[in-house]
């Protein structure tokens, strides 16, 4: 038996089964629970396939068997959150650089400009 200071949790090893004690919650985890979790976290890769995919799939995946386990509802809610997270810092990230290359491009432009006017002798 191992004491978790920082997550306050207890964790029993057994043969095939975790039990995990988070603020007096037994969650049972078996295998198949850790196989879907990981499967939920690795269908984020579906947005390589088709649009949105990353969030929608994980998202299916994590709504069918939420109510099954509570570990397999955290870990979908983990993923989700992550996938929608990364969305939203990436659209922030665009709104960002936009104005910053049409800032760039528009000294680039001025630069041009003032260099064809100079005629050398």
């Amino acid at each position: 038996m191992l004491k978790c200071s920082t997550m306050f949790c207890i964790i029993l090893y057994k043969v095939h089964t975790f039990v995990y004690e988070l603020k007096n919650h037994i969650i049972m985890v078996t295998q198949n629970d850790k196989t879907y979790s990981s499967i939920t976290h690795l269908s984020s890769f579906a947005g390589w396939v088709f649009p949105l995919g990353n969030v929608i799939a994980p998202f299916i995946l994590w709504s069918a068997k939420k109510n099954e386990s509570a570990y397999i509802d955290m870990h979908g809610k983990a993923a989700v959150n992550f996938q929608l997270s990364l969305m939203l810092y990436c659209f922030l990230l665009a709104l960002l650089i936009l104005p910053l290359t049409i800032f760039t491009l528009g000294l680039g432009l001025i630069a041009v400009v003032i260099y064809s006017r100079k005629t050398f002798f």
